[in-house]
């Protein structure tokens, strides 16, 4: 499996089980999933990266409609 069947795979498992699409955007965005087990292991660019992309996800869900 490629790794964006893979990324594929985990974003649609935890979109049905009901994961916050918080959590699931950056997941999408960056390929970073953060959790209490890999925070401390993740390095700054990657959660920059991530931080990047919920904000990216907060800017478009409170982005007037036009």
């Amino acid at each position: 499996m490629s790794d964006a069947e893979v990324r594929a795979i985990l974003v649609s498992g935890t979109a049905e089980v009901g994961s916050d699409p918080v959590l699931i955007y950056p997941f999408q965005r960056a390929g970073v999933y953060l959790c209490e087990e890999n925070e401390r292991r993740l390095s700054k660019r990657k959660l920059a990266a991530r931080s990047a992309a919920v904000d990216e996800y907060r800017d478009v869900l409170h982005r007037p409609r036009q």
